[in-house]
């Protein structure tokens, strides 16, 4: 029974937040930051819990690697106006 309170708990709190997007005219603009900002919080905790798992077996370059790859992608997720800068430079570079 406690899980099943649980879970509508947290889906009420879905709910309610998602309705907050429904009411503003730029509803869609909101949904996709919205979307960013979760992603951010998802690779930077797998990221995280994968470095920490890389230090625990004592495998520290692939651990540097990995903070450094998820900082780069958590980086573009926050600005996203910079991977379409990034898009730009490189067409121009390719001559496309």
């Amino acid at each position: 029974m406690a899980v099943i309170n649980q879970f509508l708990a947290v889906k009420s709190q879905f709910c309610a937040v998602m309705y907050q997007f429904l009411l503003a005219a730029n509803y869609g603009e909101n949904f996709g930051k919205w979307g960013l900002e979760q992603c951010f919080w998802v690779v930077l905790f797998l990221g995280l819990a994968a470095a920490g798992a890389l230090i625990v077996k004592k495998n520290f370059v692939n651990a540097g690697v990995t903070v450094v790859v998820v900082a780069i992608v958590c980086f573009l997720l926050k600005n996203p106006t910079k991977v379409s800068a990034l898009g730009t430079a490189i067409a121009n570079i390719l001559g496309l």
